[in-house]
Protein backbone atom coordinates (compact mmCIF):
# COMPACT_ATOMS: atom_id res chain seq x y z
CA UNK A 1 0.00 0.00 0.00
CA UNK A 2 1.08 3.56 -0.47
CA UNK A 3 1.97 5.95 2.08
CA UNK A 4 -0.89 7.15 3.64
CA UNK A 5 -1.74 11.09 3.80
CA UNK A 6 -2.88 12.26 7.51
CA UNK A 7 -3.93 15.56 6.90
CA UNK A 8 -7.60 16.70 6.29
CA UNK A 9 -8.75 18.68 3.26
CA UNK A 10 -9.48 21.79 5.68
CA UNK A 11 -5.91 21.34 7.14
CA UNK A 12 -4.28 21.35 3.82
CA UNK A 13 -6.07 24.67 2.86
CA UNK A 14 -4.73 26.22 6.04
CA UNK A 15 -1.22 25.28 5.31
CA UNK A 16 -1.77 26.80 1.64
CA UNK A 17 -1.55 22.81 0.18
CA UNK A 18 -3.71 21.73 -2.68
CA UNK A 19 -5.86 18.85 -1.50
CA UNK A 20 -5.30 15.59 -3.33
CA UNK A 21 -8.03 13.24 -2.72
CA UNK A 22 -6.22 10.66 -0.47
CA UNK A 23 -8.81 7.56 -1.79
CA UNK A 24 -6.30 5.08 -2.93
CA UNK A 25 -7.10 1.73 -4.03
CA UNK A 26 -4.37 -0.94 -4.31
CA UNK A 27 -5.61 -4.10 -6.34
CA UNK A 28 -2.29 -6.07 -5.58
CA UNK A 29 -3.46 -6.58 -1.77
CA UNK A 30 -7.06 -5.43 -2.40
CA UNK A 31 -7.46 -2.92 -0.20
CA UNK A 32 -9.12 0.62 -0.44
CA UNK A 33 -8.19 3.83 1.97
CA UNK A 34 -10.55 6.86 2.49
CA UNK A 35 -9.16 7.53 5.40
CA UNK A 36 -8.71 11.54 6.44
CA UNK A 37 -11.42 12.99 4.53
CA UNK A 38 -14.04 13.77 7.40
CA UNK A 39 -16.73 12.49 5.16
CA UNK A 40 -20.32 11.81 6.97
CA UNK A 41 -21.42 9.32 4.01
CA UNK A 42 -19.21 6.95 2.69
CA UNK A 43 -19.19 6.95 -0.98
CA UNK A 44 -17.31 3.94 -2.32
CA UNK A 45 -15.77 4.06 -5.51
CA UNK A 46 -17.47 2.41 -9.01
CA UNK A 47 -13.78 1.11 -10.15
CA UNK A 48 -13.52 -0.87 -7.08
CA UNK A 49 -14.95 -4.60 -6.98
CA UNK A 50 -16.34 -4.57 -3.19
CA UNK A 51 -17.01 -8.59 -3.34
CA UNK A 52 -13.27 -9.11 -3.71
CA UNK A 53 -11.99 -6.13 -1.25
CA UNK A 54 -10.10 -7.54 1.79
CA UNK A 55 -8.66 -4.13 3.30
CA UNK A 56 -10.71 -1.23 4.18
CA UNK A 57 -9.35 2.10 6.02
CA UNK A 58 -11.68 4.26 6.48
CA UNK A 59 -10.90 6.27 9.81
CA UNK A 60 -10.45 9.49 10.88
CA UNK A 61 -14.04 10.70 9.05
CA UNK A 62 -17.66 11.97 10.82
CA UNK A 63 -18.99 8.16 9.83
CA UNK A 64 -21.87 6.97 11.56
CA UNK A 65 -22.82 3.87 9.28
CA UNK A 66 -21.03 0.93 7.89
CA UNK A 67 -21.04 -0.49 4.80
CA UNK A 68 -23.36 -3.91 4.26
CA UNK A 69 -21.46 -7.14 4.86
CA UNK A 70 -22.91 -7.81 1.63
CA UNK A 71 -21.15 -6.14 -0.41
CA UNK A 72 -18.03 -7.19 1.59
CA UNK A 73 -17.80 -10.80 2.03
CA UNK A 74 -14.21 -10.91 2.08
CA UNK A 75 -13.53 -8.04 3.95
CA UNK A 76 -10.29 -9.97 6.41
CA UNK A 77 -9.45 -6.25 7.91
CA UNK A 78 -11.44 -2.98 8.93
CA UNK A 79 -10.12 0.25 10.30
CA UNK A 80 -12.82 2.72 10.97
CA UNK A 81 -10.90 4.46 13.83
CA UNK A 82 -12.27 8.17 14.75
CA UNK A 83 -15.55 7.96 13.73
CA UNK A 84 -19.45 8.52 15.44
CA UNK A 85 -19.93 4.47 14.63
CA UNK A 86 -22.75 3.01 17.39
CA UNK A 87 -22.86 -0.10 16.24
CA UNK A 88 -20.18 -2.99 13.90
CA UNK A 89 -22.35 -5.42 11.47
CA UNK A 90 -21.00 -8.65 10.97
CA UNK A 91 -17.98 -9.35 8.59
CA UNK A 92 -17.55 -12.97 8.56
CA UNK A 93 -14.34 -13.53 7.39
CA UNK A 94 -12.61 -10.47 9.68
CA UNK A 95 -9.49 -10.88 11.56
CA UNK A 96 -8.59 -7.61 11.80
CA UNK A 97 -10.70 -4.52 13.38
CA UNK A 98 -9.90 -1.52 14.88
CA UNK A 99 -13.08 0.76 16.59
CA UNK A 100 -11.01 2.74 18.42
CA UNK A 101 -12.86 6.43 19.29
CA UNK A 102 -16.06 5.66 18.37
CA UNK A 103 -19.14 4.74 20.38
CA UNK A 104 -19.48 1.13 20.46
CA UNK A 105 -21.54 -0.21 23.41
CA UNK A 106 -21.08 -4.22 21.85
CA UNK A 107 -19.67 -7.02 19.76
CA UNK A 108 -22.16 -9.47 20.93
CA UNK A 109 -22.80 -10.80 17.30
CA UNK A 110 -18.25 -11.53 17.45
CA UNK A 111 -18.53 -13.96 19.93
CA UNK A 112 -16.33 -17.09 19.03
CA UNK A 113 -15.20 -15.18 15.54
CA UNK A 114 -12.03 -15.30 13.72
CA UNK A 115 -10.80 -12.09 15.17
CA UNK A 116 -7.37 -12.25 16.00
CA UNK A 117 -6.71 -8.20 16.21
CA UNK A 118 -9.01 -6.40 18.35
CA UNK A 119 -8.84 -2.39 18.90
CA UNK A 120 -12.09 -0.80 20.69
CA UNK A 121 -10.19 1.70 22.67
CA UNK A 122 -12.15 4.73 23.98
CA UNK A 123 -15.58 3.25 23.28
CA UNK A 124 -17.99 2.73 26.18
CA UNK A 125 -18.03 -0.79 25.72
CA UNK A 126 -17.51 -3.54 27.99
CA UNK A 127 -16.50 -7.41 26.18
CA UNK A 128 -18.33 -10.55 27.31
CA UNK A 129 -17.52 -12.82 24.31
CA UNK A 130 -15.08 -15.14 23.81
CA UNK A 131 -12.25 -14.32 21.44
CA UNK A 132 -10.58 -17.57 20.75
CA UNK A 133 -8.17 -16.66 17.93
CA UNK A 134 -7.51 -13.27 19.45
CA UNK A 135 -3.58 -12.23 20.13
CA UNK A 136 -3.58 -8.63 20.56
CA UNK A 137 -6.59 -6.93 22.41
CA UNK A 138 -6.77 -2.95 22.71
CA UNK A 139 -9.10 -1.80 25.35
CA UNK A 140 -7.86 1.44 27.10
CA UNK A 141 -10.09 4.40 28.29
CA UNK A 142 -13.55 1.84 27.63
CA UNK A 143 -14.57 2.54 31.52
CA UNK A 144 -14.16 -0.84 32.24
CA UNK A 145 -14.36 -1.65 36.17
CA UNK A 146 -13.88 -5.36 35.43
CA UNK A 147 -12.19 -7.35 32.68
CA UNK A 148 -12.18 -11.39 32.54
CA UNK A 149 -8.96 -12.34 31.39
CA UNK A 150 -9.88 -15.58 30.01
CA UNK A 151 -12.30 -14.89 27.81
CA UNK A 152 -9.43 -14.38 25.55
CA UNK A 153 -7.49 -17.25 26.02
CA UNK A 154 -4.81 -17.09 23.18
CA UNK A 155 -4.10 -13.28 23.77
CA UNK A 156 -0.29 -12.23 23.86
CA UNK A 157 -0.73 -7.97 24.16
CA UNK A 158 -3.18 -6.70 26.21
CA UNK A 159 -3.45 -3.05 26.64
CA UNK A 160 -6.46 -2.33 29.22
CA UNK A 161 -5.20 0.91 30.94
CA UNK A 162 -6.84 3.79 32.16
CA UNK A 163 -9.94 1.84 32.83
CA UNK A 164 -11.20 0.92 36.97
CA UNK A 165 -9.90 -2.75 37.21
CA UNK A 166 -9.30 -3.72 40.40
CA UNK A 167 -8.79 -7.41 40.03
CA UNK A 168 -6.79 -9.41 36.67
CA UNK A 169 -6.97 -13.08 36.46
CA UNK A 170 -3.74 -15.05 35.68
CA UNK A 171 -3.32 -16.13 31.76
CA UNK A 172 0.09 -18.32 30.80
CA UNK A 173 0.48 -16.87 27.39
CA UNK A 174 0.31 -12.68 27.76
CA UNK A 175 4.13 -11.69 26.80
CA UNK A 176 3.09 -7.92 27.20
CA UNK A 177 0.46 -6.14 29.72
CA UNK A 178 -0.22 -2.56 29.69
CA UNK A 179 -2.29 -2.24 32.93
CA UNK A 180 -1.56 1.51 33.99
CA UNK A 181 -4.04 3.50 35.48
CA UNK A 182 -6.60 1.88 36.89
CA UNK A 183 -6.92 0.22 40.32
CA UNK A 184 -5.13 -2.69 40.86
CA UNK A 185 -3.33 -3.67 44.46
CA UNK A 186 -1.52 -6.91 43.01
CA UNK A 187 -0.85 -9.02 39.88
CA UNK A 188 -1.37 -12.57 39.36
CA UNK A 189 1.38 -14.83 38.05
CA UNK A 190 2.09 -14.34 34.49
CA UNK A 191 4.47 -16.87 33.51
CA UNK A 192 5.01 -15.56 29.50
CA UNK A 193 5.38 -12.02 30.78
CA UNK A 194 7.74 -10.17 28.96
CA UNK A 195 6.91 -6.48 29.02
CA UNK A 196 4.60 -5.31 31.65
CA UNK A 197 3.35 -1.21 31.85
CA UNK A 198 1.50 -0.62 35.35
CA UNK A 199 2.00 2.38 36.21
CA UNK A 200 -0.36 4.41 38.53
CA UNK A 201 -2.03 1.81 40.44
CA UNK A 202 -2.08 0.46 44.26
CA UNK A 203 0.58 -2.21 43.86
CA UNK A 204 2.23 -3.22 46.98
CA UNK A 205 3.98 -5.75 45.89
CA UNK A 206 5.18 -7.44 42.44
CA UNK A 207 5.44 -11.18 41.56
CA UNK A 208 8.82 -12.57 40.06
CA UNK A 209 8.04 -12.85 36.46
CA UNK A 210 11.02 -15.89 35.23
CA UNK A 211 10.89 -13.92 31.43
CA UNK A 212 10.23 -10.04 31.86
CA UNK A 213 12.77 -7.94 30.60
CA UNK A 214 10.62 -4.74 30.61
CA UNK A 215 8.95 -3.41 33.84
CA UNK A 216 7.21 -0.09 34.25
CA UNK A 217 5.50 0.35 37.90
CA UNK A 218 5.89 4.32 38.81
CA UNK A 219 3.59 5.88 40.88
CA UNK A 220 2.64 2.80 42.99
CA UNK A 221 3.15 1.54 46.79
CA UNK A 222 5.79 -0.75 46.32
CA UNK A 223 8.90 -0.82 49.37
CA UNK A 224 11.15 -3.12 46.75
CA UNK A 225 11.57 -5.19 43.23
CA UNK A 226 12.19 -8.43 43.82
CA UNK A 227 14.91 -10.51 42.05
CA UNK A 228 13.82 -10.73 38.24
CA UNK A 229 17.17 -12.40 36.73
CA UNK A 230 16.19 -10.84 32.99
CA UNK A 231 15.05 -7.43 33.65
CA UNK A 232 16.87 -5.01 30.97
CA UNK A 233 14.41 -1.64 31.63
CA UNK A 234 13.23 -0.73 34.93
CA UNK A 235 11.58 2.78 35.80
CA UNK A 236 9.84 2.60 38.55
CA UNK A 237 10.09 5.95 40.58
CA UNK A 238 7.43 7.56 42.81
CA UNK A 239 7.09 4.55 44.96
CA UNK A 240 8.56 3.73 48.30
CA UNK A 241 10.98 2.12 47.74
CA UNK A 242 13.60 1.52 50.47
CA UNK A 243 15.41 -2.06 49.56
CA UNK A 244 16.76 -3.03 46.23
CA UNK A 245 19.84 -5.28 46.93
CA UNK A 246 20.16 -6.53 43.22
CA UNK A 247 21.29 -5.24 39.94
CA UNK A 248 20.56 -8.10 37.24
CA UNK A 249 24.06 -8.62 34.64
CA UNK A 250 21.48 -7.80 31.98
CA UNK A 251 20.49 -4.66 33.38
CA UNK A 252 21.34 -1.38 30.82
CA UNK A 253 18.32 1.43 31.71
CA UNK A 254 17.45 1.60 35.55
CA UNK A 255 15.08 4.51 36.97
CA UNK A 256 14.26 4.90 40.45
CA UNK A 257 13.94 8.31 41.49
CA UNK A 258 11.52 9.53 44.07
CA UNK A 259 11.80 6.39 46.55
CA UNK A 260 13.52 5.99 49.98
CA UNK A 261 16.63 4.31 49.07
CA UNK A 262 19.35 4.90 51.68
CA UNK A 263 21.86 2.14 50.37
CA UNK A 264 22.34 0.89 47.15
CA UNK A 265 24.49 -1.67 45.63
CA UNK A 266 27.83 -1.09 43.83
CA UNK A 267 27.58 -0.25 39.91
CA UNK A 268 29.11 -3.05 38.37
CA UNK A 269 27.46 -4.46 35.52
CA UNK A 270 26.55 -3.20 31.92
CA UNK A 271 24.13 -0.46 33.00
CA UNK A 272 23.83 2.97 30.55
CA UNK A 273 21.21 5.14 32.50
CA UNK A 274 20.65 4.84 36.24
CA UNK A 275 18.10 7.84 37.53
CA UNK A 276 18.29 8.08 41.54
CA UNK A 277 17.20 10.93 42.49
CA UNK A 278 15.20 12.43 45.16
CA UNK A 279 16.68 9.38 47.12
CA UNK A 280 18.15 10.07 50.99
CA UNK A 281 21.14 8.22 49.36
CA UNK A 282 24.50 9.14 50.95
CA UNK A 283 26.80 7.06 49.23
CA UNK A 284 27.26 5.77 45.93
CA UNK A 285 30.15 3.65 44.47
CA UNK A 286 30.88 2.25 41.02
CA UNK A 287 32.87 -0.71 39.97
CA UNK A 288 35.56 1.49 37.41
CA UNK A 289 35.22 -0.87 34.95
CA UNK A 290 31.57 -0.26 34.76
CA UNK A 291 32.65 3.54 33.68
CA UNK A 292 32.76 2.52 29.91
CA UNK A 293 29.26 1.31 29.73
CA UNK A 294 27.68 4.33 31.89
CA UNK A 295 26.48 7.04 29.78
CA UNK A 296 24.47 9.01 32.23
CA UNK A 297 23.39 8.69 35.73
CA UNK A 298 21.01 11.25 38.05
CA UNK A 299 21.00 12.00 41.45
CA UNK A 300 20.26 14.13 44.20
CA UNK A 301 23.04 16.74 45.58
CA UNK A 302 23.21 14.42 48.60
CA UNK A 303 24.37 12.02 46.22
CA UNK A 304 26.33 14.06 44.64
CA UNK A 305 28.47 15.34 47.57
CA UNK A 306 30.34 12.64 48.50
CA UNK A 307 30.05 10.81 44.86
CA UNK A 308 31.76 13.94 42.68
CA UNK A 309 34.83 13.53 45.24
CA UNK A 310 35.78 9.90 44.59
CA UNK A 311 34.86 10.19 40.96
CA UNK A 312 35.54 13.38 39.70
CA UNK A 313 39.04 12.52 37.41
CA UNK A 314 35.95 10.46 35.14
CA UNK A 315 33.25 12.73 35.07
CA UNK A 316 32.91 14.36 31.71
CA UNK A 317 29.75 17.21 32.51
CA UNK A 318 27.95 18.11 35.04
CA UNK A 319 24.01 19.58 34.30
CA UNK A 320 22.29 20.70 36.93
CA UNK A 321 18.47 20.61 36.27
CA UNK A 322 14.97 21.17 38.38
CA UNK A 323 12.82 18.79 39.68
CA UNK A 324 9.63 20.50 38.82
CA UNK A 325 7.23 18.20 40.00
CA UNK A 326 9.49 17.97 43.47
CA UNK A 327 9.14 21.41 44.09
CA UNK A 328 6.17 21.99 43.63
CA UNK A 329 5.26 19.73 46.01
CA UNK A 330 7.63 21.29 48.51
CA UNK A 331 6.36 24.91 48.29
CA UNK A 332 2.78 23.21 48.02
CA UNK A 333 1.99 25.09 51.17
CA UNK A 334 2.76 28.71 50.82
CA UNK A 335 1.11 31.71 50.03
CA UNK A 336 0.24 31.48 45.91
CA UNK A 337 2.43 34.84 45.96
CA UNK A 338 5.22 33.31 47.19
CA UNK A 339 5.01 30.07 45.55
CA UNK A 340 5.41 31.92 42.32
CA UNK A 341 8.86 34.20 43.42
CA UNK A 342 10.14 30.53 44.70
CA UNK A 343 9.57 28.66 41.87
CA UNK A 344 10.46 31.34 38.86
CA UNK A 345 13.88 32.10 41.14
CA UNK A 346 14.86 28.74 41.38
CA UNK A 347 14.24 27.43 38.35
CA UNK A 348 16.53 30.09 36.98
CA UNK A 349 19.46 29.78 39.94
CA UNK A 350 23.17 29.30 38.32
CA UNK A 351 24.56 26.23 40.12
CA UNK A 352 27.72 28.38 40.18
CA UNK A 353 26.19 31.44 41.74
CA UNK A 354 23.60 29.44 43.85
CA UNK A 355 24.63 31.21 47.66
CA UNK A 356 24.42 34.38 46.16
CA UNK A 357 20.98 33.57 44.59
CA UNK A 358 19.78 31.86 47.69
CA UNK A 359 20.70 34.74 49.69
CA UNK A 360 18.60 36.89 47.20
CA UNK A 361 15.51 34.98 47.25
CA UNK A 362 15.77 34.82 51.21
CA UNK A 363 15.75 38.64 51.04
CA UNK A 364 12.91 38.83 49.37
CA UNK A 365 10.86 36.69 51.58
CA UNK A 366 11.77 38.01 54.44
CA UNK A 367 10.71 41.56 53.80
CA UNK A 368 7.86 40.18 51.90
CA UNK A 369 6.67 38.73 55.54
CA UNK A 370 8.98 41.60 57.99
CA UNK A 371 8.52 45.07 56.25
CA UNK A 372 8.17 46.85 59.26
CA UNK A 373 10.89 45.23 60.94
CA UNK A 374 13.20 45.74 57.97
CA UNK A 375 12.37 49.53 58.47
CA UNK A 376 14.06 49.22 62.13
CA UNK A 377 17.05 47.71 60.90
CA UNK A 378 20.04 49.79 59.90
CA UNK A 379 22.21 47.71 57.99
CA UNK A 380 21.46 44.20 55.59
CA UNK A 381 24.71 42.66 58.35
CA UNK A 382 21.33 43.45 60.77
CA UNK A 383 18.83 41.86 58.66
CA UNK A 384 21.04 38.33 57.95
CA UNK A 385 22.19 37.79 61.08
CA UNK A 386 18.53 37.97 62.65
CA UNK A 387 16.99 34.81 63.67
CA UNK A 388 14.01 34.75 61.43
CA UNK A 389 16.46 35.60 58.05
CA UNK A 390 18.71 32.26 59.07
CA UNK A 391 15.39 30.41 59.41
CA UNK A 392 14.01 31.49 55.72
CA UNK A 393 17.41 31.37 54.53
CA UNK A 394 18.15 27.69 55.84
CA UNK A 395 14.54 27.04 54.12
CA UNK A 396 15.10 28.35 50.83
CA UNK A 397 18.51 26.26 50.91
CA UNK A 398 16.89 23.36 51.71
CA UNK A 399 13.87 23.45 49.22
CA UNK A 400 16.65 24.34 46.53
CA UNK A 401 18.75 21.38 47.28
CA UNK A 402 16.24 19.11 47.45
CA UNK A 403 14.70 19.76 44.06
CA UNK A 404 17.84 20.12 42.25
CA UNK A 405 18.92 16.89 39.76
CA UNK A 406 22.51 16.92 39.19
CA UNK A 407 23.06 14.83 35.73
CA UNK A 408 26.57 13.37 36.06
CA UNK A 409 28.26 11.95 32.24
CA UNK A 410 31.34 10.06 32.16
CA UNK A 411 34.36 9.95 29.58
CA UNK A 412 35.82 6.45 30.79
CA UNK A 413 38.65 6.34 27.61
CA UNK A 414 39.62 9.06 28.15
CA UNK A 415 41.62 8.14 31.87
Amino acid sequence: MKIRSYLYPDECKKFGMSYIDNTHHDQETESLDMGFQRVKLLKLPKNVEMSTLRILLIDHNNLEILPSPLLLPNLIELTCSFNKISEIPFYPKLKFLNIANNIVTKLTQYHNSTIEYLDVSRNPISLSITLPKCSKLYMSNCNLLEFDINLFPNTTILDISNNNIKTLFQHSLLEELDCQMNKLEELPLFPSLVRLFANNNMLKTIKIYPKLIQLEISNNRLSEIPLIPNLERVIANNNMINKFDYIGDKMIFLDLGNNQLKIFPKLNHKLEFVYLQSNPLKNLDIELSSLKFLQEIHMAFETYVDFYGKYEKYIEYVEIQTDLDKLDILIENYHPLIKELIRKKIINIKFYDRESSLLKISMKLFYFYNKNVMKKMTSIKDIIESKYFNQISEKISQIYYNSIIILISFNFEKN
